[in-house]
């Protein structure tokens, strides 16, 4: 023992770290103090479980609780710390450190040297070297007493302790309960193999029946693989669009942003102008009811005119009339005037005579006095008649003087209503101008809305077209997408059956994959990957190689060393190799006689020089024959070491043995061109969906521009029936065509 730490354990609240440098160390001190903690806690870092010989009823327990001065600890741990330089504990460090912790939650933890390790790992640990639980290692109070008093039985149990043969008693036990377990373990595979003997030929088929499963299972995997990652590799091209379309959509959104901010501007310059044409529409509108009642105004004023012009008219008549019957009686008068003034002079030349007479009578009165009554009677006679001239004419001169005044009044008039008619008929004409145009105008808008109709006709006709030649070229887009789809999974199985190497037997497989990896140094190639067929002599070219057909090609001054040792290897199963520099061509034998012969095989491929050889020795006495009947007939007359193959794959040997049936292994010969083919027809359908997708972009197009049209026309419709009605409004639905007839 070389050290003990305690920090947190029991009364130890504060880190305590005792040495032992001595043999012997004695603990001193008075009761209380935490002498026989450090044996508990000792005891404890040992992996002691018994809570009971710890002084303690849990893990709590072992923890600082508190003082009045400190709070509760929330971790015990306790560190002792050996000297094993001599090798005494089976551990490779000189010197071993056991740590113990103990939680409030009631786990502990262990670590050996810092490593955290099990609670039976470190009691394994000290058991080989009798440090273990029960070993009397550690002495307690009244142990020795009780060693004493105990019975023979139990103090034989005791010595057994002391021993350390507990760990060893254990591990019998355990071993004892594992050959049990075991032990039982054989007699279930007992009973379960006499259960399954008379079932084991059911079993058997049960395993070929799995196996075949298996197989299913594998080619489903492959097939679910490749529809998987048909449809994978769609997602990803989508993937791959959406992120392209994402990426020209956030351009898009950033221009348009931009667009949006210059468009703001603009937008709240134009609100501006709309505040001011909003303003100044008012003001018009403002203006325009202004206009209206006094168009009204004039209306009806026109009206009234008209009516003032028919009364002054008709005045005009009767005064034109009164004119001549005054100019008449003005005429008239003036000739009584004149008679007035002829009897108003012949009354003065008759007063003149009368005074010459009064006066000659007055000089005769003064002579001639008798003849004075006579006189005098003549001369009031005289004078009555000249009074009575005198006021008739005044009179006369009253009547002259009103007549004047009369012909001067109506004369004024005359002048004062010619001049408002002048006005009125010049008020009148404007008006009707105005009318007129007005008019003119609404006929011509009139025109201008059934040509607005007529051209919104067109328009819906050739929107109906756009929209029919859209949908049409969205079926055709539809039907191309579709047949690019299934090219595209053809394609992908193809290139599937490619990597997986589908066709060939296991050796070959697991060969091509290793050359295709580069773990040999040879040049090695599939005789598959080089070989060139017509179309037309696929299946009889498959049936003719049969077995040789995924043979590995090993270039000139390359050795088959290696790959015949890859195969020899594991379980890489069979292939056939053709190194170039072993192979002998056989001898050719001419046989250009027979029935339906179309020629000699090697020579209906094409394949690279330095692969002739190679070619030859699988095919040089091998014929291609038109058909089975042709065949029967040649075979008869072949050497043994020649055959005959069918278009449709029948091989005739020239030892009898015919070889018949579909075999599906052409496809390796005809999977390059019928992928050359789907790559040919997918470039065809992906630049005629691009063509059908630039149709229906320019159809969209016409199709936007004719809708800009036909709202243009639309608003221009609303407008001349606006204006129509508020004519109507004005004049009556029926003013416009009165005027025009």
């Amino acid at each position: 023992l070389k050290s003990l730490e305690l920090h947190g354990y029991k009364t130890f609240a504060s880190k305590v770290n005792f040495e032992f440098p001595g043999i012997i160390t004695a603990v001193v001190g008075p009761n209380g103090s935490g002498k026989s903690n450090i044996a508990d806690a000792i005891r404890w870092v040992l992996g002691e479980q018994s809570y009971r010989l710890l002084r303690g009823r849990k893990t709590e327990d072992m923890i600082f609780a508190g003082s009045e001065g400190r709070s509760r600890a929330g971790m015990a741990s306790a560190t002792i710390t050996f000297n094993n330089e001599d090798g005494w504990l089976p551990i490779d460090y000189s010197e071993v450190t056991v740590t113990r912790r103990a939680f409030r939650d009631g786990q502990n933890e262990y670590l050996l040297n810092g490593q955290r390790i099990r609670l039976r790992d470190i009691q394994e640990l000290l058991a080989q070297s009798g440090l273990a639980e029960r070993t009397y290692t550690l002495i307690g109070q009244g142990l020795v007493d009780s060693a004493l008093s105990i019975r023979p039985d139990e103090r034989r149990k005791f010595f057994e302790e002391a021993a350390g043969i507990g760990l060893y008693r254990a591990r019998r036990e355990e071993s004892l309960n594992r050959l049990d377990q075991t032990r039982h373990n054989l007699e279930r595979v007992t009973d379960i193999l006499s259960e399954l003997t008379p079932r084991l030929r059911s079993l058997e088929r049960q395993s070929r029946r799995f196996l075949e499963y298996k197989t299913l299972q594998a080619d489903l995997q492959a097939l679910l693989r490749i529809w998987y990652g048909y449809h994978w590799n769609n997602a990803q091209k989508d993937l791959t669009s959406s992120k392209q379309v994402l990426l020209n959509r956030d351009k898009h959104l950033e221009s348009a942003k931009f667009e949006y901010k210059k468009l703001d501007l603009e937008l709240s310059k134009a609100r501006e102008q709309i505040s001011i044409k909003r303003e100044e529409l008012n003001n018009w509108h403002t203006e325009s009811s202004s206009l209206h009642l006094e168009l009204e105004k004039i209306i009806r004023d026109l009206a009234v005119l008209e009516e003032r012009q028919r009364s002054l008219m008709d005045q005009e008549h009767h005064q034109n009339y009164d004119s001549i019957r005054l100019d008449e009686e003005i005429k008239s008068k003036e000739i009584s005037l004149n008679a007035l003034k002829l009897d108003l002079e012949k009354l003065s030349e008759e007063v003149t005579d009368t005074k010459s007479n009064l006066k000659n009578s007055l000089e005769k009165l003064n002579n001639r006095t008798a003849g004075r009554v006579e006189i005098d009677n003549k001369l009031q006679t005289l004078r009555r008649k000249l009074v009575d001239n005198e006021t008739k004419l005044l009179q006369a001169k009253a009547k002259l003087n009103e007549l004047n005044e009369r012909i001067r009044n109506l004369s004024t008039s005359k002048d004062k209503l010619q001049i408002e008619k002048d006005d009125f008929q010049l008020e009148f004409a404007e008006k009707q101008k105005s009318f007129e145009d007005s008019t003119t105008q609404l006929v011509l808008l009139e025109k201008t809305k059934s040509d607005v109709h007529q051209k919104r006709d067109n328009l819906s006709l050739k929107r109906k077209e756009i929209d029919e030649n859209i949908r049409e070229f969205n079926n055709k887009l539809r039907d191309s997408q579709t047949e690019e789809i299934k090219l595209r999974a053809q394609l992908s199985a193809i290139e599937e059956a490619e990597n997986n190497l589908s066709g060939y037997n296991m050796g070959a497989k697991n060969l091509v994959k290793a050359i295709r990896n580069g773990k040999f140094s040879s040049s090695m190639v599939s005789l598959n990957e080089v070989l060139n067929v017509p179309r037309e002599y696929e299946v009889p070219i498959s049936a003719a190689l049969g077995e040789f057909l995924d043979s590995i090609l090993i270039q000139s001054k390359s050795s088959p060393e290696e790959a015949i040792q890859f195969l020899s290897t594991g379980d890489q199963g069979r292939a056939v190799l053709l190194p170039i520099d072993y192979v002998k061509e056989p001898v050719v034998e001419i046989h250009e006689k027979i029935l339906g012969l179309i020629g000699r095989a090697s020579e209906l491929i094409s394949i690279e020089n330095q692969f002739k050889a190679a070619v030859n020795c699988l095919l040089a006495n091998t014929y291609i024959i038109n058909n089975q009947e042709n065949a029967l007939k040649a075979v008869k007359k072949l050497p043994s070491t020649t055959k005959i193959v069918t278009l449709t794959g029948e091989v005739f040997h020239g030892n009898g043995v015919i070889v018949a049936g579909k075999e599906n292994r052409s496809s390796l010969i005809s999977r390059p061109r019928v992928k050359q083919e789907v790559m040919d027809l997918l470039k065809e359908k992906e630049a005629k969906t691009n063509e059908i997708k630039n149709q229906i972009s320019t159809f969209e197009k016409d199709l936007l521009v004719v809708t800009e049209k036909e709202e243009k026309l639309l608003s221009e419709e609303k407008e001349i029936e606006r204006y129509k009605n508020t004519f109507h409004s004005l004049y009556g639905p029926s003013c416009c065509l009165e005027f025009v007839d």
